[in-house]
């Protein structure tokens, strides 16, 4: 009788570990699909950062197929992948039809459904509308979130100014909003950028400059750090040499010189 027992409780505990071992490795693979996927995203954005755009756009080509095969990841989340990965590599069509279709996420996921939807109008040139939900996003306690939408909010607010659908005034308070941003993440090149662009294009020249050298000296990288070396000497060319004597040691140093 003793021995029956300790066999009976011996099949159970065993049958009890086989679920668990089970249950375990089904969970495993779930995660490990999903943050392959995540990392394989993560990969391609610092490429196409750092300015690496065509080994950028296989990382992307492969975060597509992953998330379109991928039986673990939530409806949005597949959609979301997509989306940003047709955006990078110039997919437009393809991106904004993913976000026609695109299901609302939970509340977690709210500022990167807000995101996807600013995308969208914006490359519709539905500006105004992309405007103000980007501008939302600037309280987004994410900062990958944030940068995407700082860069989406001065894009529009420069096509409305000079469409003349945004006024002076509305325009120099878009520049306090971003700088109100700032205050918390001043270390960030990309909200100096955006700040630069906006200076830029309100021919600020000397508010410009100082922007876009913040933004080097913080570490911009890829096209945008092209962008603003190509733009500084235009910026130079319009300021008195009095004023640029103060910029020459760094000037120099990323040989953006007018010499």
């Amino acid at each position: 009788m003793i021995r029956k027992r300790s066999g009976s409780i011996y099949l159970k505990n065993f049958h009890k570990h086989i679920i668990l071992i089970f249950l375990f490795l089904t969970i495993t693979a779930c995660v490990s699909q999903k943050a392959k996927i995540e990392t394989i995203y993560s990969k391609a954005e610092n490429l196409y950062k750092t300015g690496h755009v065509e080994k950028a756009i296989s990382y992307y080509k492969s975060v597509i197929s992953k998330a379109e095969k991928s039986k673990d990841l939530s409806p949005f989340l597949r959609s979301y992948y997509k989306i940003l990965s047709y955006y990078r590599i110039g997919e437009i069509d393809k991106a904004l039809k993913e976000i026609e279709e695109i299901p609302f996420p939970s509340s977690f996921y709210t500022d990167n459904y807000l995101l996807l939807k600013a995308i969208y109008f914006n490359e519709l040139g539905l500006n105004l509308i992309s405007k103000e939900i980007s501008e939302n996003l600037l309280y987004t306690k994410n900062d990958d979130i944030l940068e995407e939408a700082i860069l989406l909010f001065s894009k529009n607010i420069i096509k409305l100014h000079n469409s003349k659908n945004l006024n002076e005034k509305e325009f120099l308070s878009s520049i306090k909003k971003i700088k109100g941003v700032l205050k918390k993440h001043f270390t960030s090149p990309i909200i100096h950028y955006s700040l630069f662009s906006l200076y830029l294009n309100n021919r600020d020249y000397k508010e410009a400059l100082d922007e876009a050298v913040l933004s080097l000296e913080l570490g911009i990288k890829g096209t945008l750090k092209r962008d603003l070396l190509f733009s500084i000497k235009y910026i130079s060319s319009k300021l008195d040499e009095s004023i640029l004597k103060n910029y020459e040691r760094i000037l120099r140093r990323y040989n953006v010189t007018n010499d």
